[in-house]
């Protein structure tokens, strides 16, 4: 049948069951556009003016890309999570090292609704010295001054890095900034191969979701 399975049914009012399933598909991008869900739930608090972290692996913010039977995983190392203590009209700062170029750094930042916003920046040791002594300055990569953001970059040098949280454009009360740091190194891929019996499912979830979409359109359609 030419123009697909479902062009040659018609239901009340003219249109084709082909015609009836992309009005209900695009019906449910509509609804759907604009939802955000976070997993970012800080926990835990940290003090000191240079606090000193270690990192622990997890599959975070896994990106999957399935090509034929393969899927590749992107894992990274959460290198903090918690909370982090803002002096008034001040700022902070954090040791980052960075072992490998390449890699892949992420912040996600967020301070309260009455709190003042902050900007977090990425630097060299050498420019938080600048930084420190009130010099002009250069940032590696970094925010405008928010009461929540984030940014990743490509980092191409391997070394030590501070990232810096400031306080000072409102400056009104100290701030508790609550922080996600992450690192994806560039050997940080895992391959793997999809089963037949995963394959198959992946298949069949895909046929009952085409089923659905047609049942709703055509239900919406006949009311």
């Amino acid at each position: 049948m030419r123009g697909g399975w479902g062009a040659g049914v018609v239901l009340p009012g003219g249109r084709s069951l082909t015609a009836a399933a992309r009005i209900g598909a695009a019906g449910i991008r509509k609804r759907d556009a604009g939802r955000h869900t976070s997993a970012f739930a800080p926990r835990g608090k940290i003090g000191g003016f240079w606090p000193v972290f270690t990192g622990y692996r997890e599959n975070c913010g896994v990106r999957r890309r399935v090509s034929g039977s393969v899927v590749i995983l992107l894992v990274a190392t959460v290198l903090f999570h918690g909370t982090v203590s803002v002096p008034q009209s001040s700022w902070r700062s954090m040791d980052v090292q960075v072992d490998e170029p390449g890699s892949i750094f992420t912040c996600v930042f967020s301070v309260p609704r009455e709190a003042s916003r902050v900007q977090a920046m990425l630097v060299t040791r050498e420019q938080a010295e600048r930084f420190r002594q009130g010099r002009s300055f250069r940032w590696v990569a970094g925010s405008g001054f928010e009461r929540s953001g984030h940014f990743s970059h490509e980092i191409e040098r391997a070394g030590p890095y501070v990232l810096l949280f400031d306080n000072r454009l409102e400056g009104r009360r100290a701030t508790s900034v609550s922080v996600r740091l992450s690192l994806r190194r560039p050997g940080d891929v895992q391959v793997r191969t999809v089963s037949r019996e995963r394959r198959l499912v992946v298949v069949l979830c895909s046929v009952l979701f085409v089923l659905a979409v047609v049942s709703y359109a055509a239900r919406q359609i006949l009311r």
